[in-house]
């Protein structure tokens, strides 16, 4: 191989993706299982409760945007492996047709 050729390892980027959407998958199981129990049960008049609940809410939105994030990226790691695998393949068949590829 040449030292400037570009060289993806499609096998290695989509395992990769697919563990980061495992990740996502765990994320959003543990979100589910903390549910909206984090803060503590209401008091009348408590001002830390209150606070604590809206915490609680904040806490809950980050963890939700956050698990889509990471969803995301699990996902677009799939799909560039996908994309420079058919790249790679249609590539290879030009060159097959062109009569350029080297003989094995």
């Amino acid at each position: 191989m040449h030292p400037s050729q570009f060289v993806v390892d499609v096998d290695a980027l989509e395992s990769i993706g697919a563990k980061v959407a495992e990740a996502a998958g765990t994320l959003r199981e543990s979100v589910k299982a903390a549910g909206a129990g984090l803060a503590p049960p209401p008091q009348a008049g408590s001002a830390a409760t209150a606070a604590a609940k809206a915490a609680e809410r904040a806490w809950l939105a980050d963890l939700h945007r956050l698990t889509e994030q990471v969803d995301g990226y699990g996902a677009k790691l799939t799909a560039s492996a996908h994309t420079y695998l058919v790249s790679d393949q249609a590539n290879a068949e030009r060159l097959r047709r062109s009569g350029a590829a080297a003989p094995r």
